[in-house]
């Protein structure tokens, strides 16, 4: 998409189907990050909003989940920052994750539940690599970061994880 004006057809028409795509997705990585079903609702649903005002930065379509996996993890960091999020219960019941990311087996939900305990920055780059599929190159984009830099993050997250995988008797996976 080019930064020539567009329609308001055009950019609701690009939104729908953005929401379409990717609306999933981006509300289960939110509900990952906030770990409150709400607060990720809404957090998703401001993702959106976003992007449709800021429609005209995205330069090229194939970037889009990437575009707007970066717009979540700020949103969500924001909202995370705010004070009043701070003492709320925010301990996570996978029985409360969007259906479509509950299609898990025993195993995988032992694999989030540790993933999720982790800090925040090691929680997200496993979250982005593993759970949404995203490469090396978009993740570090979506994070605002190198390459280089991901990968030493992802190597450390790998390396917090280990333990409690060998614990589990997944650390073959």
């Amino acid at each position: 998409m080019q930064h020539a004006a567009i329609s308001r057809a055009e950019k609701d028409e690009w939104l729908s189907e953005l929401m379409q795509t990717y609306g999933d997705d981006i509300l289960r990585l939110c509900y990952v990050i906030l770990q409150d079903r709400t607060l990720a609702e809404d957090a998703s649903q401001e993702v959106f909003l976003k992007a449709y005002k800021r429609l005209h930065t995205l330069r090229q379509r194939e970037y889009a989940k990437t575009w707007l996996v970066s717009i979540a993890v700020n949103t969500c960091r924001d909202q995370l920052r705010a004070s009043w999020l701070r003492h709320t219960d925010r301990s996570v019941s996978l029985d409360n994750l969007p259906p479509a990311a509950c299609e898990f087996d025993e195993r995988d939900d032992s694999v989030l539940r540790e993933v999720m305990a982790l800090e925040p920055k090691y929680r997200e780059v496993l979250l982005l690599h593993y759970y949404q599929n995203m490469n090396a190159a978009e993740c570090a984009h979506a994070l605002h970061m190198t390459t280089s830099g991901f990968y030493r993050r992802l190597k450390k997250a790998q390396a917090r994880l280990k333990p409690e995988l060998e614990r589990w008797g997944l650390d073959e996976r």
